[in-house]
């Protein structure tokens, strides 16, 4: 998804996810999220409750402002066995790979 002219701008962090994801054995491959001034990028924006389980992502690129994580750009939950490969970018603060903050521990 790409807000600087690409391929598609439907994707739109609504705020918090409460509850729980499970991969279910799937691999989501090359995914693009262009948010070049937006805060909390990544597949979820912030996770509050519940758990991130088995999501394993290849390839792609995820770039936002701050707070910019592959999985989550900030989660207050348990992640078990999630992985990445791909790219992570952007021009605030807090940069990371599969998540950026993690509060509560």
């Amino acid at each position: 998804m790409d807000d600087g002219g690409g391929v598609a701008t439907d994707w739109n962090r609504s705020g918090s996810i409460h509850g729980s994801f499970t991969g279910t054995g799937y691999t989501l491959s090359n995914m693009v999220i262009v948010r070049a001034t937006t805060d909390y990028i990544g597949l979820f924006g912030s996770v509050t409750t519940g758990s991130l389980t088995g999501i394993k992502m290849t390839g792609g690129s995820v770039s936002g402002q701050g707070a910019v994580g592959f999985l989550a750009g900030k989660t207050v939950v348990t992640v078990i066995s999630c992985s990445t490969t791909g790219t992570v970018a952007g021009t605030g603060a807090s940069i990371g790979g599969l998540w950026v903050h993690i509060q509560g521990l």
